[in-house]
């Protein structure tokens, strides 16, 4: 079954759409290879689809952030490039896509500083 996730992290924010071809015997798969420790499943209360859409958000940002792609397009492109195996992120005329993204922005900062007391 086709789902989107929002995700908020402290590096990030995204929104992903993950189409019905990846099944949850892939997520599962996928999670084991690439993250044999459990941190994801762990960080997401054993919910296999957070936790496989974490995967693949933290390594579309580290592309994002790291390689300083601007684009959705190059990202997808990229992405596919570097993680043939995890699933195919949506470019312009792909019917085979896994994952779409809708949204991937860097966290909003936030600091506080204190005001100074007036007289």
């Amino acid at each position: 079954m086709a789902f989107s996730i929002n995700l908020n992290t402290q590096r990030f924010t995204a929104r992903l759409a993950i189409n019905d071809t990846i099944s949850t015997q892939h997520m599962l798969a996928v999670l084991a290879d690439k993250e044999g420790s459990g941190e994801f499943i762990d960080s997401c209360n054993g919910n296999i689809k957070a936790a496989f859409s974490m995967l693949i958000a933290e390594k579309l940002f580290t592309i994002q952030h790291v390689l300083g792609v601007k684009s959705a397009e190059q990202l997808a492109i990229r992405f596919n490039n570097l993680h043939p195996k995890l699933a195919r992120v949506y470019t312009q005329g792909v019917s085979d896509w896994g994952i779409k993204v809708i949204n991937l922005q860097p966290a909003i900062a936030f600091e506080f500083i204190p005001m100074e007391q007036s007289a």
